[in-house]
Order: C-alpha cells, then sequence, then structure tokens
C-alpha cells in the first residue's frame, strides 16, 4: 500500500461517522441493479419494476435503486 493510500485509510471525517444505507435515482434500474448485483457483489433484497433495494451478503439493506 502506497503512503498515500495508507494515510487516506486512516483519515476520518470528522462530519461523518458512518454511511448506514445509500438511495441512488438511476434512469435504468435494471442496468444499475446488474452492476451492483455483479461487480459489486450485492444481494438483492426486495425488487419491483421501478426499484430495486440491495444488501450486503447476510447484512441490512445498504442502496435503494
Amino acid at each position: 500500500m502506497s503512503a498515500t493510500n495508507e494515510r487516506a485509510s486512516r483519515v476520518r471525517s470528522k462530519l461523518i461517522d458512518r454511511v448506514a444505507r445509500v438511495d441512488l435515482r438511476v434512469q435504468d434500474v435494471d442496468a444499475a441493479l446488474l452492476f451492483y448485483r455483479d461487480v459489486v457483489g450485492l444481494q438483492v433484497a426486495e425488487q419491483d419494476s421501478a426499484h430495486a433495494q440491495l444488501r450486503s451478503p447476510g447484512g441490512p439493506v445498504l442502496l435503494t435503486l
């Protein structure tokens, strides 16, 4: 790990403690769903024609599209 990456991993925001959940507005829910499921590795928790909720394996919902 480079010195810059090592330092960045230790820097903590004074405003944000953690991100619990993210809601994203996307033009193509199906394309975004494929990316977050197949590339990032999130699991589909719920899905309908206009929205999808994804979670880490065995974890809570982290992302809503």
